[in-house]
């Protein structure tokens, strides 16, 4: 039931929002033409296929880790990995308001307007992520022994897993950086492009996921996690920066 409702919900907020706010954009053509619902559904069957890759690219981890551990590094695992929505939230905050505005300066051809914006955002993030992974370091130890308390568990069970903890907020960063420059090549209608980065992530998960989390537990999932949003970032950085060479 709450997967149905989450799905509902979903679809609300493309009524109330993005049908509204189309109105205020002036280039949208309203003329229907035959054929271009299906071409557009096949321009984005790409980007339909790389939702999934970034799910389980985002999920490997924590696969693994119930797959080779007990349930209990389970839950511990999830309760350190939970920063990572709180980041991945604030993220977007930051970048969807300006997608109309990226979208307008690329459709205008107006380069240096479209990479100067991607810096000032690129800033913003890189400013919250710093103060995260400082945060973290000056405040993890005491939140995971907090957390401890209110479960009544052991003494140490989290606080063990700090460094892990801070890896995590770490990659949840470059994950925040990795969608900043998806969302420019999607606006570049790149959409092979980050389907083939994914994808690439994907067979990268696929191989070290296990072989980590088999190795190091929790630390080797921490650092999964790590390598595989920071290989996201410089895969769709790298080709953001190619496609406004082009």
């Amino acid at each position: 039931m709450a997967c149905l409702a989450a799905v509902a919900a979903q679809i609300g907020g493309v009524i109330l929002f993005n049908l509204d706010v189309i109105h205020a954009l002036s280039a949208v053509k309203w003329e229907a033409k035959k054929g271009q619902c299906r071409k557009l559904f096949l321009s984005t069957g790409f980007l339909f296929v790389s939702v999934f890759l970034d799910f389980y690219i985002f999920s490997s981890a924590k696969y693994a880790i119930d797959a080779r551990m007990n349930n209990a590094a389970s839950g511990y695992f999830n309760l350190i990995f939970m920063p990572t929505s709180v980041i991945y939230m604030v993220a977007n905050f930051v970048i969807r308001p300006y997608l109309t505005v990226l979208t307008e300066f690329w459709g205008k051809d107006d380069r240096r307007a479209f990479f100067n914006t991607l810096k000032r955002i690129s800033a913003v993030i890189a400013g919250l992520t710093m103060l995260a992974v400082g945060g973290t370091l000056c405040l993890g130890k005491w939140v995971l022994s907090v957390m401890e308390q209110i479960m009544g568990g052991n003494p140490g069970v989290l606080t063990a897993h700090f460094w892990a903890f801070t890896g995590i907020v770490l990659g949840g960063g470059f994950y925040a950086f990795a969608n900043l420059m998806y969302y420019a090549l999607v606006i570049m209608r790149r959409q092979k492009t980050v389907f083939f980065v994914y994808g690439a992530g994907a067979l990268a998960a696929a191989v070290l996921s296990g072989a980590l989390v088999g190795a190091f537990g929790i630390g080797g999932g921490a650092l999964c996690y790590l390598l595989l949003m920071a290989g996201l970032c410089a895969g769709f950085g790298i080709c953001t920066a190619i496609g406004l060479k082009k």
